[in-house]
């Protein structure tokens, strides 16, 4: 909101994000090497096993750029096949049915590293209860605004402007994609914090190449509606699967 005191064009949005994420960067530096300091003994030995954390983060990081390149593609095959009024369409929507997710990170922010803890004392009945606790939580936040999207999609949309409105049946699958989403809470986080991150990379990858193969073979023909349903299609992968594999390493749904 400052900017538009300071500038007035079209790069406001970019200056904004741009500043945002350098101030996120200086801020997570500065409080790491503040937490190094705490590992650090008396002799100036740091008993932090960076190989292992090396192990766990690069982990993390193929399966963040796999599920970002993953959630880009769907819209850069529509922009390549399609038309751009297609890919305004299919944004606004995507745009639309993921402000339910809202929830969903507030509450990772705060249980994330709370199942690390808990899983490091080995209370896997403990861990149950608080992922439990916190998966209805999302649940129940996120389900108002969810029956709306899937009801009332011609309203929802309709709000963006008249054009919008043929993207109805694509927002009601976008907005399934995050019901799955919602109702099996923090599962990918689970398997993250517990010593399971290669199973979750393993996962986001077999799921990504499975959904941008079916974008690039049937988007053309099928258009948008078909990308929402590989989107759909997806999340159902990236949650439920998961959501089995909890089960079977700590034995709770």
């Amino acid at each position: 909101l400052l900017l538009h005191f300071i500038m007035n064009n079209d790069s406001i949005p970019t200056v904004a994000y741009l500043t945002g994420s350098i101030i996120t960067a200086a801020i997570s530096i500065f409080w790491w090497l503040k937490t190094i300091q705490q590992h650090t003994d008396a002799k100036g030995t740091n008993n932090v096993q960076l190989s292992l954390a090396f192990d766990v983060a690069s982990s993390m990081f193929v399966t963040e750029m796999i599920g970002f390149l993953r959630s880009m593609m769907d819209t850069i095959i529509i922009g390549r096949y399609l038309t751009v009024e297609d890919v305004g369409i299919y944004k606004v929507a995507m745009r639309t049915a993921t402000i339910t997710s809202i929830a969903l990170s507030s509450v990772l922010v705060s249980i994330t590293p709370k199942i690390a803890e808990v899983f490091a004392c080995g209370d896997n009945k403990r861990m149950a209860q608080v992922v439990q606790k916190s998966t209805k939580l999302i649940f129940w936040t996120s389900v108002p605004a969810l029956v709306v999207f899937i009801l009332f999609p011609q309203f929802v949309l309709g709000l963006f402007g008249k054009g919008f409105i043929v993207g109805a049946n694509v927002l009601v699958l976008l907005s399934i994609a995050q019901f799955i989403n919602a109702s099996t809470g923090p599962v990918a986080n689970i398997l993250s914090m517990t010593g399971k991150h290669k199973v979750l990379r393993n996962i986001t990858v077999a799921t990504s190449l499975v959904t941008v193969t079916l974008n690039f073979i049937f988007v053309r023909e099928y258009g948008i509606l078909f990308a929402a349903f590989t989107n759909m299609l997806g999340f159902a992968f990236l949650n439920l699967i998961p959501m089995f594999m909890v089960r079977y390493y700590y034995g709770f749904y």
